[in-house]
């Protein structure tokens, strides 16, 4: 937005609308984003603080071995939708379908006795790619590492990012050991009840959460 428009509620009024707009939906549950110079004006339009958030990136991530893992397919996404439901709170099948199901795009899950223990998905572009959503059960720290060695092998030579919840010590750790950065911060806000369970948790993106 243009200086001279800024201070005169135009960001207030469409954020109302956007609110209103999804409640005609049915929508229970909003959340975002917000950068900390924001956070104060989205307290305002009733948004609750939830917990803060790094980005990460490897400007030209370097090669890291891996296992073989299974390839999420078609046949695959209602078990993994199922799981995400269960961890996020919310169905986001459609949202993993245009991710995981689209031509470039990386996907990979573990399971044990037909049960989904995690999965991670990460979108690719020429010359960036951003790894996320990435869920595991809660305390399964061995097999969010292994998902994200197994998509990080394949992404060598490329600046790639992630958001992670900054209590995510010991995955902070793994990234910072495999060339990562800390880039910038955010904090993850509710408008409404809090859906998201306790889970390893890494962001689809700062846009669709």
């Amino acid at each position: 937005m243009k200086e001279e428009y800024r201070g005169k509620g135009a960001g207030r009024q469409l954020v109302k609308h956007a609110i209103g707009y999804l409640h005609t939906k049915g929508v229970e549950t909003i959340g975002l984003y917000a950068y900390s110079n924001l956070i104060g004006f989205y307290s305002n339009l009733g948004f609750q603080y939830d917990e803060d958030f790094s980005v990460l990136n490897a400007s030209a991530l370097k090669s890291i071995s891996s296992e073989t893992l299974p390839i999420v397919g078609t046949k695959c996404i209602p078990r993994i939708a199922e799981f995400d439901l269960r961890c996020f709170g919310g169905d986001r099948r459609k949202l993993l379908e245009s991710i995981i199901l689209e031509q470039g795009n990386l996907s990979y899950c573990v399971s044990k006795d037909d049960d989904v223990i995690g999965y991670v998905a990460a979108t690719v572009y020429e010359k960036m790619a951003w790894v996320g959503p990435l869920l595991c059960q809660e305390g399964n720290l061995d097999a969010a590492v292994m998902l994200l060695k197994g998509v990080l092998n394949k992404l060598t030579g490329l600046s790639v990012y992630v958001a992670l919840p900054k209590k995510e010590t010991a995955l902070a750790d793994f990234f910072s050991f495999v060339g990562f950065k800390a880039d910038f911060s955010v904090a993850r806000m509710f408008f409404g009840p809090k859906v998201a369970r306790n889970c390893i948790y890494l962001v689809e993106s700062l846009e669709r959460g």
